[in-house]
């Protein structure tokens, strides 16, 4: 268990107890530690609800209890006084109702979120928020991480979102939004990390995502996107898992595929794909998966795919 003894600690600032196997609850003792700024309980077995002695905590810049097992609503006057609150992961627990307004959020997302202008990581992923993001989540400049997937969000994106913020983490993945993906998304060129797999998205990708050489992982499975695919994307160095099948893509495979020397997953299956399969996928000496199943590739299968074997090829 977490010792309620803490308490005694007046001048705590920060305590740290994540990736542990603590499965008691969080002792409402914890209230009296009013110094705290940092408090991580994150990847643990801890139950019960958020003791409401937290809300002295007005010092408290990040809060972190994802990943455990925590039930019952989040009370408004549990945050209320949380106003220099930069984080906070809620996500992977069993938490309920909605998020009270007076951190400018709700269970909605409201246009308030705007106001949030220290705010630089906003994950609350896994939950059952629904309703669209506001417009006014482009105001906020310090934002790089924004992480909302297995939700029930739906409508389209905010139209500028990325024009004034360097993102280096989207996640939307398995929600219902809808609509093309706002054209300066990753116009920082920073982006590493983006999932937007399981949506109903359509059109083209931002041009910029061409020039996002940091990108790492890219997931946009099972979504209506079109366009041309050897327009989409350029030389991403940094790319190991690239995941684009069940879209609407067309035009040719691009010679550059070959450049992006740390790929070990490439799907682009159930697309519109024609032309040739490009010798130089044979020299991606990390791949072990790809798939360019069901598109109207044509000529031969080039044999330099065989430097590739033991692999999975379809």
């Amino acid at each position: 268990m977490i010792p309620p003894e803490f308490c005694f600690l007046s001048n705590l600032q920060s305590l740290e107890l994540y990736n542990n196997q603590f499965n008691s609850s969080i002792p409402s003792e914890l209230g009296r530690c009013t110094s705290l700024t940092f408090l991580n309980f994150g990847n643990n077995s801890l139950t019960g609800v958020l003791p409401p002695s937290l809300s002295n905590h007005n010092q408290l810049v990040t809060l972190a209890v994802h990943d455990n097992f925590l039930f019952g609503e989040i009370s408004s006057n549990l945050i209320a006084n949380w106003t220099n609150l930069n984080i906070l992961f809620l996500y992977g627990n069993n938490l309920s109702g909605s998020i009270p307004p007076e951190n400018n959020l709700t269970g909605i997302i409201p246009p308030e979120i705007g106001n949030m202008t220290s705010l630089e990581k906003f994950d609350f992923s896994t939950n059952q928020l629904h309703g669209a993001l506001p417009d006014t989540i482009s105001r906020l400049e310090n934002l790089n991480y924004i992480a909302v997937f297995t939700n029930k969000l739906s409508g389209e994106l905010p139209a500028d979102l990325g024009a004034n913020i360097l993102l280096i983490n989207i996640g939307f993945q398995e929600n219902s939004f809808s609509g093309v993906l706002p054209p300066k998304l990753c116009g920082g060129l920073s982006l590493q990390r983006f999932t937007a797999n399981g949506n109903n998205f359509t059109g083209p990708l931002p041009d910029c995502l061409r020039n996002c050489t940091e990108v790492q992982r890219v997931r946009l499975e099972g979504n209506h996107f079109s366009g041309d695919i050897s327009k989409a994307f350029g030389v991403h160095p940094s790319l190991v898992y690239i995941d684009l099948d069940e879209n609407e893509f067309s035009g040719q495979l691009s010679p550059m595929w070959g450049e992006c020397k740390n790929l070990t997953y490439l799907h682009i299956a159930e697309n519109r794909i024609s032309g040739e399969i490009p010798v130089e996928l044979g020299s991606l000496a990390q791949l072990h998966d790809l798939s360019l199943s069901s598109n109207e590739l044509k000529g031969r299968i080039p044999t330099e795919l065989g430097n590739l074997r033991p692999k999975m090829l379809y």
